[in-house]
């Protein structure tokens, strides 16, 4: 069995661990400048304090991911801006110590501003950490603040990372070059991921060399920060395991309903022999085909094949040339004595089994069943009443089962209630590619766990079926999506972090006065 934890729960995690490393990063810079401004009270101070404590929460909101996923954007957008503005603010109210000129030095040469980002790119957000970044190049390159330059590469970093994040509209594109590229876990989304990890590594890096020197924010961020790792292992674990919990319980249900579904098959099989067996036995047609009367078998046939809504109703003779098709009467005289069905059949016994028909477009397997007809005491034919697997025969079973379902003949796909966008199509003729799945139901086990279905994620259970002589020359398989069975455990993981996310803020006054004790205490 796969690996139970999804790629989604992966990349939900993922996204929640780097946006939390980044919301720490800012939250100790917000801290550093903070701490400067209660000994220093400039305004420029508590600006570029302010701005770093927005971008926290701003990241803190991207990686919870509470309520409406857009309307959380767009309030982590407004947050980002904010953040990234009042640095600019705070950067620009400093003035600019200008570099001493002295005999024999050259001076730098003037900085000049990137050039403007992509046409396609039209948000505010990577707009605002340009400019954030612009003016910390601008502090480190034509004044003597050169210890700024790490900053001034972190905000770069930031636009990468922000004008990235502006891919993730092109998941709902219906471009099929697009689209992956930018789905979750996909390389546009990895990418930004970790330029996102780069820059707040890259801000963590500058910060920490200011902490060594002020014991009291060094105490405060440690113990914040490995609170914050403490809560994400335990909170992601837990989630970790609710997820597997649950997918394994989807999966045993989903057998318990193949099972159901072979037992709708197994009826249908019933139904078959039922209405061969009542057709054999009427007085009629055994008269019929001993005298070989084509228009009562004609109107025999026909009558059951259209009252019963069969596939197909064969009447052969016994030497198992065929006398009449009643969806097809016009052709007969071919001989299907080689057909194990009707050989056991013109031996006097009644089988039923599952076959295989080769039609223009997919092969098709078919429920089939052959019984003999007797007249004064001797088989003179055989009826043979048979039930395809189509389209048709898959939607009868969800309407009485509640359950989608497809049929493979083979490996390839023959009737299946799955359908597409459109909510019409259906692809048929498609093969299973799994080699696991093949290998397991070819050797007559069922088989579960996770597979692609129409390049979605799917708990799947394929169930073999047979034919008379119990060889498998087909699949039944019912599934769900992986999406719809996690949903309940994918709102639950997004409490957990919105949990955690609150505690974190509520425990961070408790933190800072346990820093301060331990601090005086030192001292």
């Amino acid at each position: 069995m796969p690996d139970v934890i999804s790629a989604q729960f992966i990349g939900q995690s993922a996204h929640f661990g780097v946006n939390l490393f980044a919301s720490l990063a800012c939250l100790a810079a917000g801290w550093l400048f903070l701490d400067a401004w209660v000994d220093r009270p400039h305004a420029s101070e508590l600006s570029k304090g302010s701005g770093f404590i927005l971008l926290a929460i701003a990241f803190l909101l991207n990686g919870a991911s509470w309520g409406d996923p857009s309307l959380t954007s767009f309030i982590a957008d407004l947050f980002k801006i904010a953040g990234y503005l009042a640095i600019v603010v705070g950067n620009l109210a400093v003035s600019l110590n200008a570099r001493p000129k002295t005999m024999g030095y050259r001076p730098d040469a003037a900085f000049t501003p990137a050039a403007a980002l992509s046409a396609t790119t039209n948000s505010l957000v990577p707009l605002a950490a340009l400019a954030a970044c612009l003016v910390y190049l601008r502090l480190s390159t034509r004044g003597l603040e050169r210890h700024l330059k790490p900053l001034a590469l972190a905000f770069f970093t930031f636009t990468l990372s922000d004008t990235l994040a502006l891919t993730s509209r092109w998941t709902n594109s219906s471009n099929p070059l697009l689209q992956p590229l930018a789905a979750p876990l996909g390389p546009l989304w990895i990418l930004q991921h970790l330029t996102l990890i780069a820059a707040a590594s890259l801000l963590a890096r500058w910060v920490w060399r200011y902490l060594t020197k002020r014991l009291l924010s060094q105490l405060f961020l440690i113990i914040t920060t490995l609170t914050f790792v403490v809560v994400l292992v335990a909170t992601t674990s837990v989630a970790a395991l609710l997820l597997g919990s649950l997918q394994r319980d989807s999966l045993a249900s989903l057998e318990t309903a193949s099972r159901v579904l072979s037992y709708a098959v197994d009826s249908k099989t019933a139904d078959t022999r039922t209405n061969a067996e009542v057709l054999a036995e009427n007085p009629a047609i055994s008269t019929a085909v001993s005298t070989r009367d084509q228009a009562s078998l004609n109107t025999l046939s026909t009558n059951l094949l259209v009252s019963k809504k069969l596939s197909e109703v064969l009447i052969t003779d016994e030497t198992g040339r065929v006398l009449i098709r009643a969806s097809d009467p016009d052709r007969a005289g071919d001989s299907i004595s080689n057909d194990p069905l009707v050989g056991r059949a013109l031996s006097g016994t009644t089988a039923a089994g599952i076959t295989t028909r080769t039609t223009a477009l997919t092969p098709m397997l078919v429920i089939t069943t052959a019984t003999p007809v007797a007249y004064q005491g001797q088989v003179v034919g055989a009826v043979l009443t048979s039930l395809a697997m189509d389209n048709a025969f898959v939607d009868g079973l969800k309407r009485k089962t509640g359950l989608d379902s497809t049929v493979y003949a083979g490996a390839t796909r023959a009737a299946t209630t799955l359908t597409g966008p459109d909510g019409i199509s259906r692809s048929l003729g498609t093969k299973e590619t799994s080699p696991q799945v093949s290998t397991t139901v070819k050797s007559g086990q069922i088989w579960k766990g996770i597979t692609n279905v129409s390049n979605e994620p799917y708990l799947s259970v394929y169930l073999p079926l047979k034919n008379i002589n119990g060889s498998t020359i087909g699949m039944l398989f019912v599934g769900q999506p992986q999406d719809a069975v996690i949903s309940s455990a994918k709102n639950a993981l997004k409490l957990t972090f919105i949990g955690a996310s609150v505690a974190l803020l509520v425990i961070t006054l408790p933190i800072f006065v346990l820093s301060s004790q331990i601090s005086r205490q030192l001292h």
